[in-house]
């Protein structure tokens, strides 16, 4: 059955907001509390079938389970009821750096991190210890079209991957993304290609969300001092961002660079510093 991938129509209006920036504007920041659901095994979690990959290793045991399905985070290596090997994480067959975990989200999602694992080693016969040590993170709304996270320099991030089997690493995005789906893609690793993760983030239509969303939009930026909306002939500096008091830009060499103030923080563009209280930048309604 094909899968109804309409997005309702608050969802749009959020989706009208986005960009690079605004996701890392006040919005996120203050929706980060709402929005730490783990999409994988969560309560709003998805089914096996949601979470496939770029190959599976094949075992000479027909017994043996190293599929999409054991990349889930707190999966153990057990031997079932069946008599079925479940292995302790997704093991890739091929050892090259185009080789995913992808999950489908069950809605069109805020994605603000991931946290990823080794492979669970199975205490009856010690394997395997194997993890990936450094990876990248893509997504997409159509399962089509890819984008990879990156940097504020548009550079691809390499994220740390895990030093052990069974202790997790948490990395939450300087950004957040809006992805149907997400693909965990290996770098490098110890041993074999072997993982478990999850995907830090909640549904765009999650109620509280959509309160927060629609409070932003009815917000109108106050600037005493002007913005900068590109830096072609600017000096070098910082100067206040034209998209959220909690945004500033830096000016280097004709190139812009947009900045996130911390969370509550806005920008103060006579003193150049991120603050509780802006003397040139405020909201009204």
């Amino acid at each position: 059955m094909k899968r109804n991938r309409k997005l309702p129509f608050i969802s749009l209006i959020i989706l009208g907001f986005y960009s690079g920036t605004w996701m890392c504007s006040a919005f996120f920041q203050s929706a980060k509390d709402i929005c730490s659901q783990y999409l994988v095994t969560g309560e709003q979690g998805v089914s096996d079938v949601a979470l496939t990959a770029s190959s599976t290793r094949h075992s000479t045991r027909p017994s043996d389970n190293y599929g999409p399905e054991r990349a889930r985070l707190n999966a153990t290596a057990h031997i079932d009821n069946t008599g079925v090997y479940q292995r302790g994480a997704w093991s890739a067959q091929y050892e090259d750096i185009y080789q995913f975990i992808q999950v489908e989200f069950r809605t069109v999602s805020v994605v603000r991190g991931v946290v990823i694992k080794g492979r669970n080693v199975y205490p009856g016969d010690g394997c395997c210890y194997q993890r990936v040590t450094h990876f990248k993170v893509l997504y997409s709304l159509d399962g089509k079209r890819w984008k990879t996270i990156q940097d504020n320099a548009n550079t691809d991030v390499y994220f740390q991957g895990n030093v052990d089997q069974d202790s997790p690493v948490v990395h939450m995005f300087q950004c957040p993304v809006i992805a149907r789906f997400l693909r965990i893609n290996p770098q490098t690793w110890l041993n074999h290609i072997s993982l478990r993760f999850d995907v830090i983030g909640c549904a765009m239509a999650t109620r509280e969300l959509l309160a927060l969303a629609a409070e932003s939009k009815r917000k109108k930026i106050v600037l005493k001092n002007g913005c900068v909306n590109f830096c072609w002939g600017k000096a070098n500096g910082y100067y206040q961002a034209c998209s959220d008091c909690q945004e500033y830009v830096t000016c280097a060499n004709s190139y812009m660079y947009r900045r996130p103030c911390p969370a509550f923080l806005r920008w103060d563009d006579t003193l150049k510093k991120c603050l509780y209280n802006s003397q040139t930048c405020h909201y009204t309604f």
